[in-house]
């Protein structure tokens, strides 16, 4: 947050302030003519790791039973797959 009359741009080296420009111009050159950018959606395995160990935590197994194996089994397969 900047504090009032804060002035960013004293002391920028030029070669800073033209990458920013060059950085802003190739994001508008991918914006979509309707206003919005779009692009494709990649994921880790983040949610699916955290799901098994929610699980794992919540139901825990005991004595060689595992009462969520059923549920986690989705989520371990997406994760081999990834």
């Amino acid at each position: 947050m900047s504090s009032p009359g804060l002035n960013l741009e004293r002391g920028r080296p030029a070669a800073v302030s033209r990458a920013l420009e060059r950085a802003a111009e190739a994001l508008l050159r991918q914006r979509h003519p309707d206003g919005f950018w779009s692009g494709e959606l990649t994921a880790d395995t983040t949610l699916e790791s955290d799901y098994i160990l929610l699980q794992l935590w919540l139901d825990p197994p005991e004595g060689g039973v595992w009462p969520a194996r059923q549920q986690e089994n989705p989520a371990a397969r997406a994760l081999v797959e990834k």
